[in-house]
């Protein structure tokens, strides 16, 4: 190891530590829950994309409803989850969805304040309009809905009315939310404010979390940028009661010091990591493992639009469907599933769930010769000697060299691995790739904020972007043509830049078609004409997995409820038990 290696290594196992010992020495004097996180989001939610970003406010904010482990929705602040069968979906004469969501009575924020509709009306504000947050992840939110309008005579109740036809106003992306303060949001935006401009989002040493106001079983206490966070009971919570006084959150970004961390006592719940990592969590004494079914699958992510291109990378070649496909054929994903991570584990076809699927949907499947085949019928020839013999035989075309691609990632251990292999597989059909570990704050960061997939310094990345299992209607901002993150539209997240104006018209007709043959029919082509683009090449299912001390808690109720959603996991953490 090289002393530079050593002394950063060394440096974050002081920061680990120095923020751990505060945990346990809370512990002496409280009842605490600590929990390891291996991310760490830039902002508070609603500023950032983050899943992580979403687990943080699980503590501390809930929402109209919410769903288990079973996908299944229930009411939190709501007094009933919305149906036809229940009058609260009704169809308009012109044709629209109107959705009638009445509140709980009695239920204070965080700071007291009582929750009315006016301020589910403040976060429909901000979600209709563009302006008031450049990072605000709004879906088709703005289209999709044309008016907001509380009850006169009830000031708990409100209808929502969207455009035409919309069957998924329980689970769509789209659906009515009110898990933001009005009190607090809407003075952020009166007069042409942005919700950026307030510190309100940002942690460390000024931080106040306890003027962090939400609608949940715990207050944010404090955050600690790069160390720490921590939440103490909300006093003014009317649901179930917390078994712990305080949740510790440390951020821990390295694999193995989240598992020495847990080994040693010092954190009392590791989650989310990586299916090869069994043995290691299993072997620990008095710790349970278990998983729940994810919404995650890892994939292989390839650059494919103008933005971004260079001839240091490889230039325009990977706006090729033909290069795109070579890349997936170079690739033995299958093997590497069964040797980097474990036995049968499956390999997924599309992004879409696999209930989402037509009968004749293509793998591509492992297939060196058909990729070599694919880049020369393209242009790209080979020039000398193999790559991963040590040769210069990188392909090229024009002038242009297919090499020095940047295969981007997070820090872990698991998917720098999968990036290692991508390396050597590729350097065999004469493709260079530059593996580049790059920290998830500034990898997933949004355009405003220089993110490195948003601001297109990349070409290949290895990652996992949540699907929603609830609807077979795509992300827009992630998949559709206005998604695509510019100068002039900053809060879009596709920088892959798929833009297929055929998928996005499918995408608009699947979140107005009632369930029947005909949405199945349209949900089949989006999911290939998706998958045809080859610009998300999956690489593994994921399930979530568990490590709990069941000398702290009681892991069957911890299994019983966490979500299965991308942002959900902690949002019944106060149905948790302390071990019997």
């Amino acid at each position: 190891m090289s002393k530079a290696i050593r002394l950063a290594v060394l440096s974050s196992l002081l920061i680990i530590v120095t923020s751990l010992s505060g945990a346990l020495a809370v512990r002496a004097q409280q009842s605490t829950l600590v929990i390891g996180f291996s991310q760490e989001p830039p902002n508070l939610f609603p500023l950032n994309n983050l899943a992580y970003g979403g687990l943080l406010e699980n503590f501390y904010v809930r929402n109209l409803w919410e769903f288990d482990v079973e996908n299944t929705a229930y009411p939190v602040m709501a007094t009933e989850i919305p149906s036809e069968e229940n009058g609260r979906v009704v169809f308009t004469e012109d044709g629209d969805t109107a959705v009638t969501v009445t509140l709980r009575e009695g239920m204070l924020w965080s700071d007291g304040t009582p929750i009315t509709a006016a301020d589910c009306e403040v976060w429909h504000t901000i979600r209709s309009d563009s302006s008031t947050s450049a990072s605000v992840n709004r879906a088709a939110y703005p289209s999709a809905v044309s008016s907001f309008e509380i009850d006169a005579e009830d000031p708990l109740t409100f209808t929502i009315t969207y455009n035409g036809l919309f069957p998924d106003y329980v689970g769509a992306n789209e659906r009515a939310e009110c898990q933001y303060p009005g009190h607090i949001f809407g003075p952020m935006i009166e007069d042409g404010g942005v919700l950026e401009d307030n510190d309100y989002f940002l942690g460390g040493a000024d931080f106040d979390g306890l003027k962090t106001v939400g609608y949940g079983p715990y207050a944010m206490e404090s955050w600690d940028i790069g160390s720490v966070a921590t939440f103490v009971r909300n006093p003014f919570w009317d649901g179930p009661e917390p078994a712990w006084d305080r949740v510790v959150v440390p951020f821990i970004a390295e694999s193995a010091q989240m598992r020495n961390a847990l080994q040693q006592g010092e954190i009392d719940v590791a989650f989310n990591w990586g299916d090869d990592q069994f043995d290691n969590y299993a072997s620990i004494a008095d710790v349970e493992v278990f998983n729940v079914p994810s919404v995650f699958a890892d994939a292989l992510w390839i650059r494919s639009g103008e933005l971004g291109n260079s001839d240091n990378h490889g230039g325009d070649a990977l706006m090729d469907v033909s290069v795109r496909q070579a890349i997936a054929h170079a690739i033995d994903r299958i093997n590497l599933a069964e040797e980097l991570v474990a036995p049968g584990i499956p390999v997924p076809p599309a992004w879409y769930p696999s209930q989402f699927w037509p009968d004749d949907l293509v793998f591509l499947e492992y297939n060196p010769d058909g990729a070599r085949a694919l880049l020369d019928e393209a242009g790209w020839v080979e020039t000398g000697a193999p790559l991963i013999d040590g040769g210069d035989g990188v392909r090229a075309k024009d002038g242009v060299e297919l090499s020095n691609l940047r295969l981007v990632s997070t820090q872990d251990e698991l998917r720098n691995n999968y990036q290692i292999f991508i390396q050597d597989y590729l350097a065999e059909i004469g493709i260079g790739v530059d593996v580049q570990i790059i920290p998830a704050t500034t990898l997933f960061a949004s355009f405003v904020d220089g993110g490195t997939l948003t601001n297109y310094e990349w070409d290949l990345a290895v990652f996992a972007y949540s699907v929603n299992p609830l609807t077979p209607v795509g992300i827009p901002t992630a998949f559709g043509c206005e998604g695509v993150p510019t100068t002039d539209n900053p809060d879009g997240f596709n920088p892959w830049q798929f833009c297929d104006p055929e998928y996005d018209e499918i995408d608009r007709l699947l979140a107005n078609t009632l369930p029947g043959p005909e949405r199945e029919e349209l949900t089949h082509e989006a999911v290939r004409l998706h998958t045809d683009f080859a610009f998300w090449n999956g690489l593994r299912t994921r399930v979530t997995w568990y490590a709990v001390y069941d000398t702290v808690v009681n892991p069957e109720s911890v299994a019983a409820n966490v979500g299965a959603l991308s942002s959900n996991w902690f949002a019944m953490i106060e149905l948790w038990e302390p071990a019997g």
